[in-house]
């Protein structure tokens, strides 16, 4: 039985970028937690610091350190018994732990998103990570309404959980309250501000290969990946990948793409310096993924061809053969008497 490589390949490199969000929500939960937690602790009416709940006759450096692990205790429970209690955690009114709520309200956004992601995976069909119909399946991933759903929903979620530490940094919440202005938050927790913002739009942003990746000979085709792409090469590299091999074959170098896709017909698969500068196909990839979809589908998968106006790269052999292709193109068209 063969291993299910795309299963794989799809939960450690595609959904990457969803694993560093719950990382850097995490993050930012526990600084916002943790600094909540000293406010309290500085904030007391106790002089003799040995007498309050948390110092106990230790240095900060171990205050600190006891609240860190209380913290991390409180993120996994949603309440807190007021007499069992965790040592230098108070929890919020009625026993609430909100940094519970905050990362369990995390963990159920990205159970949210692998499950749509899993739920199109399992109707793809796809068992192997070399397979064209696997990677068809990565490029199309942006045009399904279930997927923008569930980026979507991380962007919510990242908006949310940023905006709520800048809330908590005003004090205009009773009873919370960190010891540091918004300004001083934002030097405290601005990576994994960044991580989140980053991480959610990477999942939006799905980049798709400058060639027709949609017709029928690209998802038909077995390519050559070996076991360290399957676990650190995505898709979008790879088709990048694929493009220049086609261009290079295009020119006459056939050598990478009969190793990397043998039996890939290149002759159809027209590059032009715009499309390869710039990511863009022909003038129907200007459209959204799903209507592109349709737009091939209506034309049996056949584009019209692709112009060279506004093309400019700075490799001057890519343009010049773009141009002897077009010219080839016209010379081997009928004319008409």
């Amino acid at each position: 039985m063969q291993p299910p490589t795309a299963l794989i390949h799809f939960l450690v490199v595609e959904l990457r970028m969803v694993y560093l969000f719950y990382a850097s929500a995490t993050g930012l939960i526990t600084k916002v937690a943790v600094d909540a937690m000293m406010w309290r602790e500085m904030q007391s009416d106790e002089t003799d610091w040995s007498n309050m709940a948390c110092v106990k006759n230790e240095t900060v450096a171990q205050q600190i350190d006891c609240v860190k692990a209380g913290v991390n205790k409180a993120m996994w429970m949603l309440t807190i018994d007021s007499e069992a209690g965790i040592e230098c955690y108070i929890p919020y009114k009625s026993g609430i732990s909100m940094a519970g709520v905050f990362h369990f309200g995390t963990m159920a956004v990205v159970a949210f998103f692998l499950l749509i992601a899993l739920s199109l995976f399992a109707e793809s069909g796809s068992s192997d990570f070399r397979s064209g119909e696997y990677l068809v399946f990565t490029w199309l991933l942006e045009s399904r309404r279930r997927w923008q759903v569930g980026v979507q929903t991380l962007m919510l979620a990242t908006l949310a959980m940023i905006l709520g530490a800048f809330v908590i940094s005003t004090g205009v919440i009773p009873g919370i309250q960190l010891n540091i202005s918004p300004g001083q938050l934002l030097k405290l927790a601005w990576t994994d501000m960044i991580m989140l913002i980053f991480s959610s739009l990477s999942m939006k942003n799905v980049s798709t290969p400058p060639f027709d990746w949609l017709d029928p000979d690209v998802a038909a085709t077995t390519y050559s990946r070996n076991f360290c792409d399957m676990i650190t090469q995505n898709n979008d590299s790879f088709g990048q990948q694929l493009a220049n091999a086609i261009l290079r074959a295009r020119l006459g170098n056939k050598a990478d793409l009969a190793h990397i896709a043998p039996g890939l017909d290149a002759s159809h698969q027209d590059i032009s310096s715009e499309v390869y500068s710039s990511g863009i196909s022909d003038s129907s990839s200007l459209l959204d993924p799903a209507e592109r979809l349709e737009y091939v589908k209506l034309h049996e998968f056949k584009l019209p061809p692709i112009g060279e106006e506004n093309g400019s790269v700075d490799d001057k052999k890519i343009s010049d053969s773009a141009a002897s292709v077009e010219q080839h193109k016209s010379k081997s068209s009928p004319t008409s008497p």
